[in-house]
């Protein structure tokens, strides 16, 4: 009598993600977030989320991407709420890769004070669904020192891995030149440890080159 003959069947086993590709993911998973909050307008079909269950939970997707796990009964305003707070996570984990970037790498002349506050931030991330986070670089020259006024903006894109920088000669109220070179505003970047980094370098050139060219009038 022959053995019954089990067969396997070996497949490659995936190569764990390293640090960029999980950024990456999670960028993409964000974006399919905002995406999906077209619903609120929308039908759901009409604004391209299915829904798949998965053992007690309701897996909300759209393009394939979860945007939502719910259990139980749900209606429309708990799809929402629920996508915004997944919002607002994706949102404190860019804080968490970008503040210290930022904080150690742009270069403040004495007087000027750089704070990017996540936690107000958060809460109306989780209340509107809001698109980005906000830096600010605000103060004045000490007075000993003929240094450029000035102050900086740095809206942090959280749908997609990019920001919008507005660096000017006065203060917040009374804007003067813009210190930015065209095509200096938008700063991309496929990771937000990445995209930190540029913030920081544009941001500086265009200080050290204000000052430079201050310093010669």
């Amino acid at each position: 009598m022959v053995a019954n003959q089990v067969q396997s069947t070996f497949c490659c086993v995936p190569k764990p993600m390293d640090i960029h590709q999980r950024e990456m993911l999670a960028i993409k998973a964000a974006g399919a977030l905002f995406e999906a909050m077209k619903c609120a307008d929308k039908s759901y079909s009409a604004a391209g989320i299915t829904f798949v269950q998965d053992g007690r939970f309701t897996k909300a997707k759209f393009k394939g991407i979860t945007v939502a796990s719910l259990i139980g009964r749900f209606n429309k305003e708990s799809l929402l709420n629920t996508i915004r707070s997944n919002i607002a996570d994706h949102a404190h984990w860019v804080g968490v890769d970008i503040v210290p970037i930022l904080t150690s790498q742009i270069i403040l002349p004495q007087g000027y004070t750089f704070r990017l506050d996540m936690e107000p931030q958060l809460i109306e991330i989780r209340n509107r669904g809001t698109r980005m986070v906000s830096g600010y670089v605000r103060g004045k020259p000490s007075a000993d020192n003929q240094a450029l006024q000035f102050h900086a903006e740095f809206h942090i894109g959280l749908q997609a891995c990019q920001a919008h920088l507005i660096v000017s000669a006065g203060d917040r109220l009374n804007p003067g030149e813009d210190l930015l070179a065209e095509g200096e505003h938008i700063v991309t970047a496929e990771t937000y440890p990445e995209l930190g980094e540029k913030i920081a370098q544009r941001f500086n050139q265009a200080i050290a080159r204000a000052t430079a060219t201050s310093s010669m009038q």
